[in-house]
């Protein structure tokens, strides 16, 4: 039973994730939702002593989603983009297929 006070003292950092899962359960953006969380998850972190974040730790935090964002959001859009070119050629050629 050692690890219940543990597990108890950062419950509250399981607020965020269930934010963002109902952010996007109402149809939220994905970008909208993983902003509002990761605010909510910069707050909450402060209310503890344990969990409290330095000025250059939220920074850090921000650059490391911002990069992370990058990584997730660029292969989508290429594909999004390659889904249109695709639907264009086929709209194009569509007289022309034999």
């Amino acid at each position: 039973m050692e690890s219940l006070p543990t597990i108890k003292s950062f419950a509250h950092l399981v607020l965020p994730v269930v934010l963002l899962v109902a952010l996007i359960a109402i149809g939220r953006s994905l970008m909208y939702s993983a902003m509002a969380s990761t605010v909510a998850l910069i707050v909450l972190c402060q209310i503890r002593k344990d969990t409290r974040l330095s000025v250059d730790d939220i920074i850090k935090m921000g650059i490391d989603c911002t990069k992370s964002s990058v990584i997730v959001t660029l292969p989508c859009a290429l594909a999004r983009l390659g889904l249109r070119f695709s639907a264009i050629i086929a709209l194009l050629s569509a007289e022309n297929i034999r």
